[in-house]
């Protein structure tokens, strides 16, 4: 599993399922690879999700997205979610991080010539728009099922 749970505190039965929560730290280690994580923003219909590719630079996360997207619009819109999440359904394991924080559109040009470079979006099409997320509050789980015998 990508970005495994090696590192992250386990129970003394290696048997037992467990839910806990992750701190900051494994937090971050668990961001820090990159993927793809999904944007959350509110719309007229709601909160929304969007995945997107992403990295992290600088302790933000960064994402290129088209323009006129809902994504690309969390550049403009203040205070953002973003989750990012491993599950291995075979071992019934995985982990969730939450981060919370304001967003803000990189309009430098420098810098988005070498975000173009770094962040390579899965859809096809122009993602000309880099956007910022700084984490103010992060939280994360650790969830294993019960391996034991009934």
């Amino acid at each position: 599993m990508r970005n495994d749970v090696a590192g992250l505190a386990r129970s003394e039965d290696p048997e037992s399922g467990f839910v806990r929560s992750l701190d900051a730290d494994d937090c971050r280690r668990l961001l820090a690879p990159g993927g793809v994580g999904r944007v959350l923003v509110s719309t007229a219909h709601g909160p929304a999700a969007f995945p997107v590719n992403y990295i992290v630079l600088s302790g933000a996360i960064v994402f290129r997205a088209s323009e006129g997207s809902v994504p690309a619009s969390a550049g403009g819109v203040g205070l953002v979610g973003f989750e990012v999440d491993r599950i291995d359904e075979v071992n019934r394991e995985g982990w969730s991080v939450q981060v919370t924080g304001p967003a803000r559109r990189i309009d430098e040009p420098v810098t988005v010539w070498l975000l173009h470079d770094l962040i390579k979006p899965w859809p096809p099409g122009d993602h000309d728009v880099c956007v910022r997320i700084d984490p103010v509050h992060v939280s994360g789980r650790h969830v294993r099922a019960d391996r034991r015998p009934d």
